[in-house]
């Protein structure tokens, strides 16, 4: 597993899902990791997140307009609580010395480190992607360029062997049309 998605289930389901779907057609289901979609049911859910964090390369933190002010059932904000799974993936990316890329979505501002608890206030000095609402599917490619850089070799031949499928796909069918008799209508 190289690549970890984090974000919050009442902020941000819906870009979370087309960013895991995105890196998982570049780089594999087997090295992207989404909570709901990777942890099996019945699995010690704690402890494949532990295992998980410690393999791999790049969190990927999703934030929201409501992903600092997120509050629990009694109306805490859920990052000042220390069993917080954001919270804990974050410090543990953070302690781990992790690259962790904030990817701001829906409008979402990048928290001061005064907005942070103590040990989550170095997130607030990553260089963060902002993704523009509406164009989730253009903005893609700034996720990839900003990961590329951080996963390794066995993930990077993966991806150049999509690209080179692709080519080789379309040359392919660029040499069938030209045999073909409707070349002649070119």
């Amino acid at each position: 597993m190289s690549l970890f998605i984090s974000y919050r289930r009442s902020d941000a389901p819906a870009e979370a899902r087309a960013i895991y779907d995105f890196l998982v057609g570049i780089y594999g289901a087997d090295k992207v990791f989404k909570d709901v979609d990777s942890i099996k049911k019945g699995s010690d859910f704690r402890r494949v997140l532990d295992v998980t964090l410690n393999a791999c390369s790049v969190l990927l933190v999703i934030i929201g307009p409501n992903w600092l002010l997120a509050a629990s059932e009694s109306g805490e904000h859920r990052l000042q609580d220390p069993t917080d799974f954001v919270r804990m993936e974050l410090c543990t990316a953070l302690s781990r010395r992790i690259v962790v890329i904030p990817i701001l979505v829906n409008g979402a501002k990048m928290p001061t480190s005064t907005d942070l608890p103590t040990e989550l206030s170095p997130l607030s000095s990553r260089q963060a992607i902002s993704l523009r609402a509406g164009q989730l599917s253009d903005d893609m490619g700034l996720i990839d360029n900003a990961v590329a850089p951080h996963v390794s070799w066995e993930i990077l031949d993966r991806r150049t062997l999509v690209a080179a499928t692709g080519v080789g796909m379309l040359t392919v069918s660029i040499a069938v049309f030209i045999s073909s008799p409707w070349s002649q209508f070119l």
